[in-house]
């Protein structure tokens, strides 16, 4: 018998998911608020930091996943992950190179879909993660308990003081966007399951609230530098995915859903499919012109703004899940003719 899923694990994937949303639309698709906002609509421009606060830990809490569960580097997993990534690129380029051919057929384009461009950031970091985790999990099979913390106590003084305090946008950082940040939270995620302890054995309730300490911090912060007129020093620091506070709220917040428990079909179901929704919303064809402009239209343009735009994300949410069944259902048709190494 199949086992099924831990679906509050699942469940923070889909809140997870739609976070990454609410981030690309609300300081990418609206702008981020500057101090006449501030002064124009304080309690608005409140509303929209704690928000960005809330949301910020998306990215960190899904590399923080595979290091709670651990990757188990194969073939067959390599090639689902390739496959589904390619379904979308190549899927993109075909519907616009009928819509708009001119459009599509640029350099830039076709080499994005070999990932060969700009786009999908994540998904280049997580590959160089996936290849590496064989050698990160040989660390964490013979490694004690003191040494694995020694590991992360220096790697992540390093990352922090160099990563982020000196210059987030340092290049081996790059505000947390890069593999050399994934293999931190990897191993984070490895210690807090391998290694449980007083901090990470709180109630779920604490857990919850630290989260929330953390995203108050992230908030106050950013309206004292919006009211300083410092908006560099928020895009720089405050949320950057290597940010220490960015970092433990994340680690909290997915201890808070790993302590619920409870299964359901419907959330698995949902949960297969959310990586799609960062593939379908982010890719170069749809971000700018149907994601990033509507957004910013119904936010300036529309009574009743915020409902529209939860509406919008709702839809693009729904609509990536359920192209994304049509992927499951090819690769289960290359499984069938395809025999792959373990």
């Amino acid at each position: 018998m199949a086992k099924m899923r831990m679906s509050n694990m699942e469940l923070l994937r889909i809140v997870s998911m739609l976070f990454v949303l609410i981030l690309h639309a609300n300081f990418i698709g609206i702008h981020a608020p500057t101090k006449v906002d501030l002064d124009a609509a304080p309690l608005s421009t409140f509303f929209r930091c704690f928000t960005e606060a809330s949301a910020i830990v998306a990215v960190d809490v899904f590399v923080l996943i595979s290091g709670w569960f651990g990757i188990r580097f194969s073939i067959k997993k390599l090639s689902a992950f390739l496959f589904q990534v390619l379904f979308f690129s190549l899927g993109f380029f075909i519907v616009f190179s009928v819509i708009n051919p001119s459009e599509a057929f640029t350099i830039d384009r076709i080499k994005g879909i070999f990932l060969l461009n700009g786009d999908y950031w994540f998904v280049k970091a997580y590959l160089i993660l996936f290849i590496l985790s064989p050698v990160l999990n040989a660390f964490v099979d013979k490694a004690s308990q003191k040494e694995f913390l020694t590991f992360l106590v220096s790697f992540y003084t390093f990352h922090t003081i160099y990563g982020w305090f000196m210059d987030a946008s340092v290049a081996f950082t790059m505000n947390g966007t890069t593999g050399l940040s994934f293999i931190g939270l990897y191993m984070l995620g490895r210690y807090v399951r391998l290694f449980p302890s007083y901090l990470t054995c709180l109630p779920k309730e604490k857990d919850l609230l630290i989260y929330l300490g953390g995203v108050l911090i992230l908030c106050v912060f950013n309206l004292l530098f919006l009211y300083l007129n410092h908006s560099i020093t928020v895009s720089g620091r405050l949320y950057s995915y290597a940010s220490p506070i960015v970092i433990a709220s994340s680690l909290y917040f997915l201890l808070f859903f790993s302590k619920l428990s409870f299964t359901s079909k419907k959330v698995n179901w949902v949960a297969s499919s959310c990586f799609a929704v960062y593939l379908f919303h982010c890719n170069g064809f749809f971000f700018k012109d149907y994601f990033r402009e509507p957004i910013y239209y119904l936010y300036h343009k529309t009574a009743a703004s915020v409902f529209w735009i939860t509406l919008y994300v709702f839809l693009i949410y729904m609509i990536a899940v359920f192209i994304d069944k049509i992927r499951i259902y090819l690769w289960k048709v290359v499984l069938s003719n395809v025999k792959f190494q373990k």
